[in-house]
């Protein structure tokens, strides 16, 4: 992340497979995972959560990929 913050290259985090976790657990993980991010200015300070089984996040992550074009 410090190379990517060096270069001034925007970035997101995706965290894959949440539907594994508890919801106490997802909660956890996310706020430790936005706490790190404050700390890289290149980063999009929220990351996704996805669930390739319950189909989680997954519209917003092709929501994402497609304004990147």
């Amino acid at each position: 992340m410090n190379w990517l913050d060096r270069l001034a290259v925007p970035y997101q985090i995706v965290l894959t497979k949440m539907d594994k976790v508890s919801a106490s657990e997802a909660k956890s993980v996310t706020e430790a995972v936005e706490n790190t991010l404050k700390k890289h200015a290149a980063a999009v300070p929220v990351p996704v959560l996805t669930s390739a089984e319950t189909k989680k996040g997954l519209d917003e992550l092709r929501g994402i990929i497609a304004s990147l074009r």
